[in-house]
């Protein structure tokens, strides 16, 4: 079986103009950070750099399996034997999917590694004004509910919705389906917005026809996936942003929950389309995947 290694990197794109702030956004992309800095770590086989991303207090803990480590000797001590008994820089993961309530941050990853599969659920806290982990599951048996004092099930059933709707979108466009984009679009056809490569704004049914007929011409960019896109969800807030950055260029859409999730934008150009960020500093971080055929 063909596969790829990942390598989780941070790519920096300045924003030359100004946006207004968008707190779902800024959020996740501090939260995809982490995520990248706790894979880039594992894969590397440095369990003390992936406890360093834990806060400072001693009630941090790590599950795997049904097994429970409650503090930072106790977590350092389980991630370093799990590390060490996999390969080093074999670690396939996809881009985060992350749920953002108002302090606690989830973030879920799927993984394999050496012929095994699970997910990461890790859940982080606002520490000082900086996100930092407070409890990993290695595994993801947390998502089918308690694994000691962590469940993570109700987190991620919120990601479900989205998710689901993220892969099909992905899907939909990667395969140039017309009837399939035309059937996961908001009803609503008025409030539809579409955006070309080269910035054009297509609202309502013209923007609905202009998507499906750039995806059926081949005008979608090469290598939309799934495992590649980016998804941030606002904790009961109906809405969530999916993206995935494709030689300089960033497709992404705006999802909204109506009578079941839907997508609201897509867009082939700049991420000030539909991404908008906070203009302190002109910088927004986006997941990046560099990736390379794994040995």
């Amino acid at each position: 079986m063909r596969r790829w290694l990942y390598a989780l990197a941070l790519a920096l794109v300045v924003v030359t103009s100004a946006a207004r702030a968008d707190p779902l956004f800024d959020r996740g992309v501090a939260l995809a950070a982490l995520a990248s800095q706790l894979v880039h770590a594992e894969n590397s086989a440095d369990p003390d750099a992936a406890v360093d991303l834990f806060a400072e207090h001693n009630d941090i803990a790590y599950y795997e399996g049904a097994d429970e480590h409650v503090g930072r000797d106790a977590t350092l001590a389980a991630l370093t034997a799990r590390l060490a008994g996999l390969p080093k820089g074999a670690l396939v993961a996809t881009a985060p999917r992350i749920l953002v309530e108002a302090a606690i941050g989830w973030i879920v990853v799927e993984w394999e590694w050496d012929g095994a599969t699970g997910r990461h659920i890790a859940r982080a806290r606002r520490d000082g004004g900086v996100w930092r982990l407070d409890a990993l599951d290695f595994d993801g048996d947390s998502a089918d509910g308690p694994v000691g004092a962590f469940d993570a099930s109700s987190a991620t059933d919120a990601l479900d919705g989205p998710v689901g709707m993220m892969e099909n979108g992905a899907a939909a466009f990667a395969e140039g389906d017309q009837e399939a984009i035309e059937s996961l679009i908001v009803e609503e056809q008025d409030d539809f917005l579409f955006i070309t490569e080269d910035g054009v704004r297509w609202p309502g049914i013209d923007g609905i026809l202009m998507a499906g007929f750039t995806a059926a011409l081949g005008g979608v960019p090469d290598g939309i996936s799934r495992e590649e896109m980016t998804l941030f969800v606002g904790a009961g807030l109906g809405r969530a942003i999916a993206f995935q950055e494709i030689d300089g260029k960033r497709v992404s859409l705006q999802l909204e929950r109506r009578d079941r999730w839907r997508i609201v934008e897509a867009s082939l150009s700049s991420p000030l389309d539909v991404l908008p960020v906070s203009p302190v500093g002109a910088v927004a971080t986006t997941w990046a995947n560099l990736r390379r055929s794994a040995r």
